[in-house]
């Protein structure tokens, strides 16, 4: 609180002009919550330009407290990374470092490092005369970027146990002989605690600083090992305990390269730090009608548009919408002669349904808090019947603002305003499928809105995509390579969501298309269990091709390939299976269904029958790849285009006047039957795919015939004759030892009483 008067007095000298009430609305609103201050390293940095190899491009803060290190103790800190770090080596979300600096800080004399790569967390350590560090890998739980991180990690050099904590659950419990060694070696005379950031050329990293681009704050240091109760419980934000070596909130920064690049910010430790949210918002800063831009904007993210219930959750929404990066979107405007902005957004809040009955239209329950304005909403009509929240604030500082008043407004669905959406993900994670491995642009990025109010896709290595007002298209850098740009001219309001095509044409390094001026690519936040739409929009992978159009683009029903050949592929093989260590070969089985419908004919005299039959067919074929099968085989349907590429069993009825034989043709009904499991496509490929192995999964040919064959009839005993008629299917001689023909089922479904005979017997034998 002291701190935050001392800020006050600061701010009320630079704007003597204010008015008083303003600072007191001020003081009670930070009041509110429980405080802290964190720092956000390197928030100004520039990042479209590369690492800098020679010069100290990023920003450390240190705290030069001498203390001694003693060979047992504990570091808990709580850090919100916001992209990875060195992404042309081994990239890591944060670094804190403690130790001993060289005269000249190229690097430590003496140092502990607590860090979190791309793959998981670790421990390094440096002794003193020792040139090279111990490093100690603690598991393989990779954590998402632009989340809080919560963690403790215990040290004892004399027993060579490392302990880990990360959100109140125990992450490694290490041994490590390398470690005793150091503790044996240790002065442990150390000068410099450096949240969020290290030093030192090693052969990992080429930079003389690393230092985290993110939040840290809550950084303590312990002259002892913590229980690990006690561990468990700070790093599930249950237990604040100050530090006695290194306390937060007594720290004294110094500012180590590039000044400018770090700020301080006041955040609310239950809130902003802590808060383990069912939801979270996000704000698209263009202004968009209800519907259906909106909507689908928010469909785009994986979400729906904000509503709320209760006083509280509006209060939860004002206070997201007077977050201070949205003072500069479209959504607010100035208040003339007041000194107030104001924001507006939508809420999925209604009462097309029923004139005056306002409900959330998410959940469909009415909404019990209702702050309209005086002379809202307008009475009756049907055009007003839309909700937009409506947030008046004044700004304090860059990393504050206070709300003067949350309320309500009815709008017609034609109106513009900004989309405001809620997720059940942490983040908005952009993931880019079409770039191949090995491009030097990012596959991953998060959907964020800038200081100056843009809406921006950060990569979580390296990249930024973001809209270039004046060119009018949408910009993507790289720091691999600060002299390329690609560029695409999609409108601003798509966010660059859905499929676009994106010019490389100024792109001098990437591999993936140095062949290619353009690429198709698609941005899409849609799960590994979704498909997304050419306009960005999700809808469950089982409904891709399935003869009915679920996106509002109908885009997936395009391109509805089933079956996935090679060119190498033969339809007049069998698919049988060859084993190379034995040299001996496994035939394709297939097995025979054969339903009689009727017997049209029966000619004595010239010896011949007419049948009407059906015949299935059922088998493997290890060679294809199957796209996107139902769990319904008949919407596994082939075209006939793919049918008569098909390897189909040549089956010939034998006592048919020609020697007629089973072939594939338009009159065939050919169907998948899904019993495998199945696999994605890769990333590289545009489309999202479930690819199902053939190996794994039945093919069922199924085609009704009519035809003439020859039967021998004993009329020796007529008019008390029987007779036995057969149809006889046999395979060609030289596929005889690669297919193996198996009977499986005969049906009668015609009638067995005719004019002259009762059919009384019928059989399926090999």
């Amino acid at each position: 609180l002291d701190s935050l008067l001392q800020e006050i007095r600061r701010w009320k000298k630079k704007m003597e002009s204010l008015p008083l009430f303003l600072l007191i609305i001020s003081l009670s609103t930070v009041e509110g919550g429980r405080k802290i201050n964190a720092m956000f390293l390197n928030k100004h940095y520039d990042f479209r330009n590369a690492f800098c190899a020679d010069c100290l491009d990023f920003e450390c803060i240190i705290d030069r407290k001498p203390f001694k290190l003693p060979r047992q103790f504990t570091l808990c800190q709580k850090v919100f990374p916001v992209i990875f770090q060195n992404p042309e080596f081994d990239p890591w979300a944060h670094i804190t470092s403690f130790g001993k600096l060289l005269p000249d800080y190229s690097d430590f004399e003496e140092a502990i490092l607590f860090g979190r790569w791309y793959t998981g967390p670790w421990v390094a350590f440096k002794a003193k005369n020792d040139p090279g560090y111990g490093w100690a890998a603690l598991g393989t739980k990779g954590r998402d970027p632009s989340v809080w991180q919560h963690a403790c990690v215990s040290i004892d050099t004399i027993n060579g146990r490392i302990l880990i904590y990360e959100e109140g659950e125990l992450l490694s419990d290490f041994y490590s002989e390398e470690l005793i060694e150091f503790g044996e070696n240790l002065v442990g005379d150390f000068d410099v605690m450096a949240p969020g950031c290290t030093w030192g050329n090693s052969y990992t990293y080429k930079y003389n600083i690393q230092s985290t681009f993110g939040k840290i704050t809550d950084v303590q240091l312990y002259n002892r090992l913590l229980s690990q109760e006690e561990m468990m419980a700070i790093s599930d934000c249950k237990l604040f305990l100050d530090g006695d070596l290194h306390t937060w909130d007594k720290m004294e920064f110094d500012y180590f390269g590039n000044r400018n690049y770090t700020d301080s910010e006041l955040l609310d430790m239950d809130e902003d730090v802590c808060a383990r949210k069912e939801k979270t918002f996000h704000l698209v800063p263009f202004l968009n009608t209800y519907l259906p831009n909106t909507i689908r904007m928010c469909r785009k993210l994986s979400g729906q548009m904000v509503s709320y219930n209760t006083k509280e959750e509006l209060e939860e929404i004002g206070q997201y919408m007077a977050d201070p990066r949205f003072v500069n979107t479209p959504c607010t405007i100035g208040m003339a002669n007041s000194g107030k902005i104001r924001m507006s957004a939508w809420l999925a809040v209604s009462d097309l349904q029923e004139e005056e009955n306002w409900i959330n239209t998410n959940n469909g329950l009415p909404v019990e808090y209702l702050p309209w304005p005086k002379g809202r909403p307008y009475p009756g009509g049907t055009l007003y019947n839309f909700a937009t929240a409506v947030v008046d604030y004044r700004v304090y500082n860059d990393t504050l603002n206070v709300i003067q008043d949350i309320a309500l407004e009815d709008s017609t669905y034609i109106q513009y305003f900004c989309a405001l959406c809620e997720t059940k993900e942490t983040i908005s994670k952009v993931k880019v499928r079409g770039l191949c491995p090995e491009s030097i642009f990012d596959s991953e990025y998060l959907f964020k809105v800038d200081d100056e109010g843009r809406g921006i896709l950060l990569g979580i290595m390296s990249s930024i995509i973001m809209f270039n007002k004046a060119e009018d298209y949408w910009t993507w850098y790289t720091r691999n390579d600060n002299t390329s740009v690609a560029i695409c001219r999609a409108p601003p309001s798509t966010v660059m969501l859905g499929v676009h095509t994106v010019d490389f044409g100024m792109v001098n390094t990437d591999p993936c298309t140095k062949d290619k001026r353009t690429l198709r690519l698609k941005f899409t936040t849609c799960s590994d269990s979704q498909f997304t739409c050419n306009d960005g929009q999700c809808i469950d992978i089982e409904q891709r091709c399935d003869q009915t159009s679920n996106c509002d683009d109908e885009s997936d029903e395009d391109n509805c390939q089933m079956i996935y050949q090679k060119d190498n592929y033969k339809k007049t093989v069998a698919p049988f299976l060859y084993d190379v260590e034995t040299d001996t070969t496994t035939p394709v089985k297939v097995t025979l269904t054969f339903t009689i419908q009727d017997i049209l004919e029966i000619k004595e005299i010239d010896h011949i029958y007419v049948l009407k039959f059906t015949v299935l067919m059922e088998w493997y074929d290890f060679r294809l790849l199957y796209y996107n099968l139902k769990s319904d085989t008949t919407a596994n349907a082939l075209t006939t285009n793919e049918v008569v590429k098909l390897w189909i069993p040549f089956v010939v009825f034998e006592n048919t006047e020609n020697n007629e034989a089973i072939i594939g043709d338009s009159r065939s009904e050919v169907n998948i039957r899904r019993e495998g499991s199945f696999s994605k496509s890769l990333p590289e490929i545009v489309e999202e795919t479930n690819i199902y192995k053939g190996l794994e999964n039945k093919i069922l040919f199924q085609q009704i015939y009519t035809k003439t064959f020859k039967c021998e009839y004993q009329l020796q005993l007529y008019p008390f004759d029987s007779q036995i008629c057969t149809v006889r299917m046999i395979i060609r001689r030289f596929e005889k030892s690669n297919i193996d023909l198996t009977p499986k089922q005969i049906f009668m479904e015609g009638e067995t009483v005719l004019t002259q005979y009762i059919v009384s017997y019928w059989t399926l034998d090999y």
